[in-house]
């Protein structure tokens, strides 16, 4: 498998308005961050210079909309990679009717929302019924309440099932397609990976290209292949070995 920038996540807080028992959240004592505009403003710049054009997801370890710069962040984004789709992913807890125009005003292409009570689902259901058509389409909603089938995180999390490992039998599309920028700027090896046990680079310190292409992700991807071993959460992964790329994401909400 060839590796293809195709999606970048960029965590602008690790603040959180739930404690789920799904969620790494609730198994670690998560102080809240806000990312420095600055590091963001050098994300964008990074991404400008490569004319990126896959999904920017404003989210990894918190929950996007408590962070009241994003409006802002979104547009600065657009401005820098207009080609790209600006995404995120909440859990509706925050979401309002005023907000969600402001979002898609500002050049958020699309919101994913994972409602976990039935309250919130009745809320964002209502909430979509209001909008116009043309914003009701880039909303697709989930109510997840009863839902039980969960990763572990790597372990970290006790699901409801005994989940196995997947790997290094398949090949993880994640390391070949998906760049996860925490907080501080530290780059994750992937969304399991919410708590950076395994550094691949510092957008602080390196551009997101040379993170991509460095040595970190190539000895990942060289594992998957069978030339190299993998990081230890690898072998402790339960996630399925599947992927959307941008193209199937737009047209989701198409």
């Amino acid at each position: 498998m060839n590796s293809v920038l195709d999606c970048v996540f960029i965590e602008t807080t690790t603040a959180c308005t739930r404690r789920c028992r799904f969620c790494t959240h609730y198994y670690h004592d998560i102080i809240p961050h806000f990312m420095h505009e600055d590091l963001f403003l050098k994300i964008m710049d990074d991404l400008r210079s490569i004319d990126y054009s896959g999904r920017l997801s404003f989210y990894m370890n918190g929950e996007p909309l408590l962070d009241r710069r994003l409006e802002k962040w979104v547009g600065i984004a657009k401005s820098s990679c207009p080609k790209a789709l600006n995404f995120i992913n909440t859990n509706g807890d925050l979401l309002t009717e005023a907000r969600a125009l402001d979002l898609f005003d500002s050049g958020l292409d699309a919101m994913k929302v994972n409602s976990y009570t039935e309250k919130v689902a009745e809320k964002i259901e209502g909430l979509m019924r209001t909008l116009p058509d043309r914003f009701r389409s880039k909303i697709i909603h989930n109510a997840v309440s009863g839902f039980d089938g969960w990763s572990s995180r790597g372990g970290v999390v006790k699901t409801a099932a005994q989940s196995q490992p997947r790997y290094p039998g398949p090949i993880c599309p994640r390391p070949f397609r998906q760049l996860y920028i925490k907080v501080t700027g530290e780059v994750a090896l992937c969304c399991t990976d919410d708590q950076c046990q395994h550094v691949m680079g510092d957008v602080r310190l390196k551009t997101v290209e040379e993170i991509w292409h460095g040595e970190s992700f190539e000895s990942v991807r060289h594992g998957f292949i069978g030339e190299s071993k993998l990081p230890a959460l690898c072998y402790r992964c339960d996630l399925e070995p599947s992927y959307q790329e941008v193209c199937e994401i737009r047209a989701l909400f198409s």
